[in-house]
């Protein structure tokens, strides 16, 4: 943790300093669990550090009561994410796959009931608790894992759409914290730049930039992977939590690490030159890196900015989309 903790211990802090940035969930008089938010940079050095992470609380899903199913989903949505062959966004959408199919099979058990009505549909993934999730592997087995891998990397990737959603989720986002002259020194020269983008378009330069950028952020990607199981840990599920919850969560996750990625990126393409960008792009000869120290703050900045309570999560996603729930060819967009 940060410098002063570790000199003096925690009695020194307020009494909200001793809580953040620890995340606590008491499911019941057994079960409470515990992790670090990632909107506090020691948070972020700590996960760059670790090879390996486990969390507080992981014992007998049995004792998590009525929860014990989601508790098993979770575990395997973590399992996936874990996967270091793929790419941590790869990973994400194969946990929405997951997700959304269960949601679906829900979905269509309600229907067949003949009593399900679109004002319901929250209801019903509640039911979801009545799933049979003891055994997530024999549901999605390894074969059929390696086919929805194969299946995702044979999409054809629209880079120029995926960053353009991107860009407009990033403006969208930091709207509100602009107004308020909230984290200006991070956000103003990104947003400044989005700006740019949107009105100009996402042309080929900028798709090109973008390709030579993920090369780059490839050595991110363990920590990224670390980031995304600390939110589907501390996120994913909540106590009294149900499936279309655990769905929405995701989802919110998602958006924030695509926001993390876009805004990194802009961040880059200033760095480059000599802090703007042009539509004829930019010089390779005065390429820069992406610093550790560039990526650590827009980690914590976003979370910071997407560091929601439910219901405004709810809000935010009737605001902004058709449906709370997205189809998957959306999720594979701003991941993408």
């Amino acid at each position: 943790m940060c410098r002063l903790v570790l000199t003096y211990g925690d009695e020194i802090l307020s009494q909200t300093c001793q809580l953040f940035p620890r995340e606590i969930h008491t499911f019941n008089e057994d079960v409470t669990e515990y992790a670090l938010m990632p909107s506090c940079p020691a948070v972020i050095d700590l996960l760059r550090k670790r090879e390996h992470i486990s969390f507080s609380g992981e014992m007998d899903t049995s004792a998590y009561r009525e929860l014990a199913p989601l508790v098993n989903l979770r575990a395997f949505l973590m399992k996936l994410m874990e996967d270091g062959a793929h790419t941590p966004e790869h990973n994400l959408m194969k946990i929405f796959y997951v997700l959304l199919d269960l949601y679906e099979r829900v979905e269509d058990e309600q229907a067949k009931d003949g009593c399900m009505e679109n004002k319901q549909v929250k209801d019903a993934a509640e039911d979801a608790l009545g799933l049979d999730l003891t055994d997530m592997a024999k549901m999605y087995p390894g074969g059929f894992l390696l086919e929805l891998s194969e299946t995702i990397d044979g999409i054809e990737k629209t880079l120029q759409y995926s960053i353009e959603e991107r860009n407009e989720l990033l403006l969208d986002l930091a709207e509100n914290y602009r107004r308020e002259g909230l984290y200006e020194k991070y956000l103003e020269p990104v947003a400044q730049l989005a700006e740019q983008l949107s009105a100009q378009g996402i042309n080929e330069e900028v798709v090109k930039e973008w390709q030579e950028f993920e090369v780059q952020f490839l050595k991110y990607q363990p920590l990224m992977r670390r980031f995304l199981l600390t939110e589907l840990y501390a996120d994913s599920l909540k106590p009294e939590g149900n499936l279309e919850e655990m769905v929405v969560q995701v989802q919110w996750i998602a958006m924030e690490y695509a926001t993390i990625r876009h805004a990194v990126f802009l961040h880059w393409l200033l760095s480059q030159g000599e802090g703007s960008f042009c539509e004829e792009g930019i010089s390779t000869s005065c390429r820069r890196g992406i610093s550790y120290e560039d990526v650590r703050d827009y980690m914590v900045v976003v979370s910071r900015m997407t560091g929601y309570e439910e219901d405004d999560i709810y809000e935010y996603l009737e605001n902004s989309f058709e449906h709370i729930i997205w189809d998957w060819g959306y999720f594979a967009l701003i991941c993408g």
